[in-house]
């Protein structure tokens, strides 16, 4: 599951909340709140490749999700729909969103 966030500002003073050890034993990856900058540093993490976010606006904005370690190509597409992303595949290797 995901939402994402307008690219508007957050107004929400809560601090943004990324993996947390328990998620990551279970194979999750969850995240509440967080950049995107913060999700693709993760993603990048446990997948082959790199992805790279084209701007810093992008960059900001925020999502909210449950996704399976195992699963992370099917995360990433999830969140390129979710957050209307466009994203180019050069290779397996790399992914640029934009």
């Amino acid at each position: 599951r995901m939402r994402g966030s307008s690219p508007r500002p957050q107004s929400s003073p809560n601090r943004p909340r990324s993996t947390t050890p328990t998620a990551w034993q279970r194979g999750r990856l969850l995240f509440d709140n967080v950049p995107l900058s913060t999700v693709i540093t993760e993603l990048n993490r446990y997948r082959h490749g790199v992805i790279v976010i084209a701007n810093e606006a992008l960059a900001r904005r925020t999502v909210s999700g449950v996704f399976r370690i195992d699963e992370l190509d099917a995360a990433l597409d999830t969140i390129i729909a979710e957050l209307d992303l466009r994203a180019v595949r050069v290779s397996l290797l790399f992914t640029l969103l934009y």
